[in-house]
């Protein structure tokens, strides 16, 4: 049996798409964003607990309809099927170039290397691709490829030497001993920023004219080496709302925030 590990539901879709026929292997997905909340000490039972109450507390600030319960459902049986994965399963892990990806990565090949398991992984970056509206490009996600691409890919699954999962199992080390909740991915390296690394960038970005919280985004994009995601830019908003008169329309009771428009209101104390 092979067990395939996915740090996105996104990605987790697309390889089910493309695994369709079999029935030989399983798809675990951790889904939560590894580019936010605390890490420190994530190894350890209140490092854990602390990370879980500081992401559902930014899920619950972000989505109307965010169900903690739920939530908190969907980690323990990951981290279950995760620890009683039988001996001797060949695991594959399915990463891209890009932050989350790469700290999931980390986090569950750390845990992993405890057990007897042949670990395998599948980079979806080391390819280049091609579509009619992108041309050639380098995805940073599984959840950008066609399933199709999914299955040559998985022909071509590298095995994880010891040495590379002692240089994963060290950056990991490294990472739970830092104390920021906001990651970047530099040159491959993971490094850590402030809380309010974007907020100038985005209060910037919005004006007295309604705009979407997509193009804010790209305008950020625009001025930042970094990528802002949508729910961390939400969050920072309802932040900002705090000494900003920032008018939020549109439904956030879903995952899926693109449809978010913002607007000032009054006179801001931007300076």
């Amino acid at each position: 049996m092979q067990i395939h590990i996915t740090f996105s539901e996104p990605a987790a879709a697309s390889l089910r798409q493309a695994l369709l026929p079999s029935k030989c292997d399983k798809i675990l997905s951790l889904t939560e964003d590894f580019s936010v909340g605390p890490i420190t000490g994530l190894d350890t039972i209140q490092g854990y607990m602390d990370r879980r109450e500081w992401m559902s507390a930014y899920y619950g600030r972000i989505y109307e309809d965010f169900d903690e319960l739920d939530y908190e459902e969907q980690m323990v049986k990951f981290h279950e099927k995760l620890y009683f994965i039988p001996e001797d399963t060949t695991v594959i892990f399915w990463h891209g170039m890009n932050v989350n990806d790469q700290v999931a990565l980390r986090y569950v090949a750390s845990i992993l290397s405890r057990e007897n398991v042949a670990l395998y992984e599948v980079d979806v970056s080391a390819i280049e691709t091609r579509d009619a509206r992108r041309g050639k490009y380098i995805p940073s996600a599984l959840s950008q490829l066609d399933p199709l691409w999914l299955t040559l890919l998985l022909e071509q699954k590298v095995p994880m030497t010891d040495q590379r999962l002692v240089d994963l199992m060290l950056d990991w080390s490294r990472l739970v001993e830092t104390s920021s909740v906001i990651r970047f991915l530099n040159e491959g390296e993971i490094i850590e920023a402030q809380e309010d690394y974007f907020d100038h960038l985005i209060s910037s970005a919005i004006d007295h004219k309604t705009v979407k919280l997509t193009d804010v985004l790209r305008r950020v994009l625009e001025k930042s080496e970094y990528p802002v995601t949508e729910s961390y830019a939400m969050y920072r908003i309802l932040h900002l709302q705090q000494t900003q008169p920032i008018r939020i329309q549109g439904d956030t009771s879903c995952a899926d925030l693109s449809g978010i428009k913002l607007k000032l209101t009054g006179s801001s104390q931007r300076r």
